[in-house]
């Protein structure tokens, strides 16, 4: 009978060992992340008119030194707390008051980049060029990391993992999407981020490549565009897909309901649904620019774009009219001392503002 028990027991060890190390460890406790905060970085006040809308907007963040240190994502959870993600180094910036000042966190001394940041509760999480996931409960006092390299059967120190999106559906359910050694991977969870497992994207994907973004219907619905131009969705967990659209290199992808939404890619590629994907209208934008992020308001949406290496565009941000049928610039400039960068990754809506990044400034106006 002891025998039996020993054996049981060793039986148990690599289950043991696995959910051990699939837990969250504390950010000291990773001695590959080169982990260094910097002092509270208190911005420079600054603001200009938008000659569209004849509203106020104020640079809330600038990246001074320029090169390779951007921020291409963010998220604000209210008017007041956000958190500015990028690179290089994957680097952090957090703010409680509104852009007024923020806390600068590095977690690299090499050149990968974060991607996407995302609040479930008062936990938000940043991913990127990197198997760990990032978390802090507490606006950056205090960090933890998850690495998802142990939910794989083929564990690889030379294995590649860059996420590239995460969105949450409630504080419960979430998802991150990107790409691992060349191939589409999905992650879920459906406890608020405290622990993730691999989302099914079957046989459908297996010719596919990096997944861009994804909207989430449900738990179990959810669609995805990918570096390849192709929209799939899945409504049954992941066990079957189905390819709704080909098209050029997809960047972005945005629902206001379950019928109206938008894809956006390379090239000027802005195509519209009505019906939830079963027709699409291509949406021309002035310049070809790259697509590269889709929001809504209550009564149009807002799309940035990106054109490598442009230095003083005119405009970078576009509203859509309720119609579908007309683009017109949301943000110009007059004054010369502003210099939009041609770079843009990212816009969010709030109840009050609207925020728009471009490759060194964050922006701050008027939503209504």
């Amino acid at each position: 009978m002891a025998k039996k028990y020993i054996i049981l027991f060793i039986a148990l060890i690599p289950t043991l060992f696995s959910c051990s190390e699939n837990n969250y460890i504390n950010i000291e406790e990773a001695p590959e992340i080169e982990f260094s905060s910097l002092n509270t970085i208190n911005r420079e006040k600054y603001s200009f008119t938008n000659k569209v809308s004849k509203q106020n907007v104020s640079i809330i963040n600038s990246v001074k030194k320029k090169g390779f240190h951007f921020y291409n994502s963010f998220k604000f959870k209210t008017e007041d707390i956000g958190v500015l993600v990028g690179g290089t180094g994957l680097r952090a910036r957090v703010t409680q008051n509104g852009g007024g000042s923020w806390q600068e966190f590095r977690f690299s001394k090499f050149a990968n980049t974060f991607h996407s940041v995302a609040f479930s509760g008062h936990t938000f999480f940043i991913v990127g060029e990197s198997k760990y996931i990032f978390k802090s409960k507490d606006l950056g006092k205090n960090w933890s990391v998850y690495n998802s390299e142990f939910l794989f059967e083929d564990k690889n120190s030379l294995s590649k993992t860059d996420f590239y999106k995460i969105r949450f559906l409630d504080h419960k359910i979430g998802f991150i999407a990107g790409e691992r050694n060349n191939k589409p991977v999905i992650l879920k969870t459906n406890n608020g981020g405290k622990s993730w497992e691999i989302f099914n994207n079957s046989e459908a994907l297996k010719n596919s490549e990096a997944i861009t973004d994804f909207h989430i219907s449900s738990s179990e619905e959810l669609s995805i565009v990918t570096s390849r131009g192709e929209y799939f969705v899945t409504k049954n967990g992941g066990t079957n897909w189905e390819l709704i659209l080909k098209t050029a290199a997809l960047n972005s992808i945005a629902f206001k309901n379950a019928n109206r939404g938008f894809v956006g890619g390379v090239n000027g590629t802005l195509l519209y649904t009505h019906n939830a994907g079963k027709n699409w209208n291509k949406i021309a934008v002035p310049e070809n620019p790259n697509i590269t992020d889709i929001t809504f308001t209550n009564k149009k949406a807002l799309i940035t774009t990106s054109k490598s290496f442009s230095k003083n565009r005119a405009e970078f941000v576009y509203e859509i009219d309720e119609n579908r049928k007309k683009v017109s610039p949301f943000l110009t400039k007059t004054d010369k001392d502003v210099l939009f960068i041609g770079d843009s990754y990212a816009i969010d809506a709030l109840e009050n503002n609207i925020f728009i990044l471009d490759r060194n400034n964050l922006y701050k106006t008027p939503g209504k």
